[in-house]
């Protein structure tokens, strides 16, 4: 028997070369890729859903920080392996809690990625647990089942009471997105749209969501980058709820500097309404202000934007849409949050009104509020335009209080 498996062992070479698919003696080498590349990044994300998955512990979340090595086996007609190291940060205090090891193996006819994670220990896993089972007590307590719907909501707000629950989504959504997850498609949770608690006669509690995904497939451009196809609508807030359905293709550049991805898109319809009277309405109001118009936050912390605000308002998501696309990389997700402050500028050399704005930009892969100070010009004829546009220290700002 033992003579029998060392003749089998010596003709595998042989068998292999047979195989239909003609492997050759090189192919399973493993080889060296750069951490930046996003197949790199992609399979650190995915091993990031399996750990939170396989946690069970809502307060025990984290995200992608940094891939530090990343490696890949490539196997005809199977699919490829990546083995990479990284590291992740909690995703309530946005700070390195471990060092990981992965193996994730995307296989070409079979469903969800093979993964295999390793991960320092965690110095916050008992506060984890703590916070844990006082979310349990609390819901077991409740008379009135939970729910909620749209969360966050269209400026990004969570309300704190409801931060748990969008945990627990967060961790049940990641076994449909590890389950989904290929080389050319990824996912992440962008919104619950309704939630409800259960009730149960057992120990267990029990949430049924509503949430969706953004799902991007992609197209690989070698030396260029990676393109995304998009179908999807969008509303026309102003107008009676118009839905237009729009087609998009987005391409993200592989280089060392950043550049802003290259966007075209199709309207599948046209906008409805005239707006230039309004425009011209709040354009002369402007500048017939006898003092600077100034203001703070808006909305305020019950979400409300005073009416005569509204087009200050309006100008800022306008201008805040540049600045994320300009800013924008495969992995960042940004929604405007909240204007700290706007102060207009009065000019001379033109008819234009001027606005600089300090803004919080949410940024949702790590739920952090970023400070944003962004300098526009707008007239009802020539548009808008963003002549400035800094990201500033965390700590030059703070959200408002809620």
């Amino acid at each position: 028997m033992q003579q029998r498996l060392l003749w089998l062992i010596a003709l595998l070479p042989l068998a292999i070369q047979a195989m239909p698919f003609a492997v050759s003696p090189g192919t399973w080498s493993v080889r060296e890729i750069p951490t930046s590349q996003r197949a790199a990044r992609e399979a650190g994300r995915v091993a990031v859903q399996y750990l939170n998955y396989y946690s069970g512990s809502p307060h025990q979340l984290v995200y992608l920080d940094v891939v530090r090595k990343a490696t890949v086996k490539s196997v005809p007609e199977i699919g490829d392996k990546f083995y990479i190291e990284f590291t992740t940060k909690d995703y309530q205090t946005n700070q390195e809690v471990r060092v990981c090891t992965a193996s994730v193996f995307f296989r070409q006819r079979q469903a969800k990625p093979a993964i295999h994670v390793n991960c320092s220990t965690s110095g916050s896993l008992m506060k984890a647990r703590e916070d844990d089972y006082n979310f349990y007590r609390q819901m077991k307590k409740q008379i009135t089942p939970i729910s909620g719907k749209d969360i966050p909501d269209s400026f990004g707000f969570i309300d704190p009471d409801m931060l748990p629950v969008w945990y627990l989504a967060i961790m049940g959504s990641s076994f449909a997105i590890w389950e989904k997850t290929s080389e050319e498609r990824s996912y992440t949770m962008a919104q619950i749209k309704t939630v409800q608690q259960l009730p149960r006669k057992d120990d267990s509690i029990a949430f049924d969501y509503d949430i969706l995904l953004h799902e991007l497939p992609t197209e690989r451009i070698a030396g260029v980058g990676n393109k995304y196809s998009l179908t999807f609508s969008i509303e026309d807030s102003l107008n009676d709820k118009h839905i237009i359905n729009c087609t998009s293709e987005v391409l993200y550049y592989l280089s060392e500097q950043h550049t802003a991805p290259s966007v075209t898109f199709t309207l599948q319809g046209e906008l409805q309404g005239n707006t230039m009277d309004k425009d011209k309405e709040f354009y002369n109001k402007i500048r017939s202000l006898t003092q600077p118009l100034m203001a703070q936050d808006i909305p305020d912390k019950f979400g409300n934007v005073p009416a005569e605000l509204e087009p200050v308002w309006h100008l800022a998501l306008a201008a805040c849409g540049y600045v994320k696309w300009q800013n924008s990389t495969e992995n960042t997700f940004y929604r405007m949050a909240v204007i700290k402050s706007v102060k207009q500028q009065k000019r001379e050399e033109d008819s234009a009104l001027e606005f600089h704005y300090d803004m919080l930009i949410h940024e949702m892969v790590s739920q952090g509020m970023v400070p944003w100070q962004i300098e526009v010009l707008w007239d009802p004829s020539g548009g808008l335009k963003v002549v400035k546009q800094v990201r500033l220290p965390k700590q030059c700002c703070s959200a408002q209080e809620n």
